[in-house]
């Protein structure tokens, strides 16, 4: 007895691939959970670490795990329009607790947020730290100027010590 195959021809044979490929793909990119870590702090490098933290930190375990690996490093930008309470909460709650994940440190405001600066204590705890920027912002009815660097803080987080540059701007030479 002669069994007879029926042989596919290419066009059937490539929809089969074709098809099993794509359930496949299709399985992969319908959950977020099969994402590597990888690709998490690709993203993560576009966005303010208040931001990351305030966004992902509460959604699922693997997340939190992320957030406190130590591969991830905090890039921390507050600008002039940030309000006291909102400066105060995310230093209690994100800074404070992540010394060890800060790459960098920038803060634009104005001559009015003496609170903030002087409530901001920085030291050898941010060991990752290699930036900090403190820049002028306009003032409260002096307009939307871009403002001044006044100071720019750069280390390797390790070594003698920190570096710092008092930048001209205008009116200081």
């Amino acid at each position: 007895m002669n069994q007879i195959k029926r042989k596919l021809s290419f066009n059937q044979s490539s929809k089969e691939q074709t098809k099993k490929l794509r359930n496949k793909f299709d399985r992969k990119i319908t959950s977020i959970e099969n994402l590597s870590n990888e690709f998490f702090y690709e993203i993560f490098d576009y966005l303010d670490g208040c931001e990351i933290y305030q966004t992902f930190s509460n959604l699922n375990h693997r997340f939190q795990q992320l957030l406190n690996s130590s591969s991830l490093r905090f890039k921390i930008n507050f600008h002039h329009s940030t309000s006291i309470e909102i400066f105060m909460n995310n230093y209690k709650q994100i800074i404070l607790l992540n010394k060890d994940q800060i790459f960098s440190i920038h803060l634009s405001l104005s001559t009015h947020n003496n609170q903030i600066i002087s409530s901001l204590n920085i030291d050898s705890s941010f060991n990752r730290l290699e930036s900090r920027v403190l820049q002028s912002g306009p003032g409260p009815g002096t307009g939307t100027g871009t403002g001044t660097k006044i100071l720019r803080f750069t280390g390797t987080g390790t070594g003698p010590g920190p570096k710092f540059c008092f930048l001209p701007g205008p009116g200081r030479d």
